[in-house]
């Protein structure tokens, strides 16, 4: 649905790749949106429905939204049938909300939540049905009001490799959580 990405100089054709787009600042706000049964695969990679990569220092709010996908049958990595990929993957930001948004995802073959090297991370208020949300490498985190059956996974680790090396906490979405 929603993939924002900066890539450097020699990037593939057509990805943004001006240097003054990675000192832009500001917030990238998405609010009051509805995206559903986003990141299935049509002959291409399954993702997640909202992306923000390694970009600008610009901060990020994802904000009164509705994400749900149920009907996604496939096979993960391991062969395990699965329902369906990723709901918001945020990488490399200064500052992470997501503030009062449900996310249903059946049976992930992901984080239907991560981010990963952020200055601060914010989730309140959310509903997260199931799954786990991954906060790697992240400064300072804070989870409050949050309900739902998804586990809530902080630590530290390598990029790219699992699973991650340290964990610090994990526990329910609904147990407050900060440190």
């Amino acid at each position: 649905a929603i993939q924002v990405v900066f890539r450097t100089e020699g990037a593939g054709a057509g990805e943004t790749s001006t240097p003054g787009l990675r000192t832009l600042g500001g917030l990238q706000h998405v609010a009051e949106s509805l995206f559903l049964e986003c990141g299935k695969p049509s002959g291409g990679r399954p993702s997640y429905a909202i992306s923000f990569f390694e970009g600008p220092r610009a901060d990020v709010r994802v904000e009164g939204c509705y994400l749900r996908t149920l009907a996604s049958p496939h096979l993960d990595a391991q062969g395990v049938p699965c329902s369906s990929y990723g709901a918001i993957m945020v990488h490399g930001r200064p500052r992470v909300e997501i503030l009062d948004t449900y996310v249903h995802y059946a049976r992930p073959d992901r984080d239907v939540i991560q981010s990963w090297n952020a200055d601060e991370v914010l989730i309140q208020d959310c509903e997260i049905v199931e799954g786990s949300i991954e906060l790697r490498n992240c400064k300072r985190v804070r989870v409050t009001g949050c309900t739902g059956g998804a586990r809530l996974v902080v630590g530290t680790g390598v990029d790219y490799v699992w699973p991650m090396a340290n964990v610090r906490h994990e526990g329910p979405i609904s147990q407050d959580y900060g440190h």
